[in-house]
């Protein structure tokens, strides 16, 4: 399958560092806090173009979130 013309430049495969830390509020709330960190670039490099060889994207996501145990 061809991907769309957009697509054709990002790559499908990404590695990276997580880290995380989770605080129980209660027996049944927990929050957390997380960080990733890209540490391949998401562009690929195509051949003769000269336009966007220093371009590079990595991904960088800080993220929260609260959780319901049961």
């Amino acid at each position: 399958m061809d991907k769309p013309d957009d697509l054709q430049y990002i790559s499908a495969v990404n590695f990276g560092l997580n880290a995380g830390l989770n605080y129980k509020l209660n027996d049944n709330l927990l929050i957390n806090l997380t960080y990733s960190h890209g540490l391949s670039d998401l562009l690929i490099k195509i051949e003769g173009d000269t336009k966007h060889k220093d371009y590079k994207s990595m991904n960088r996501v800080f993220s929260i979130g609260l959780n319901y145990l049961f």
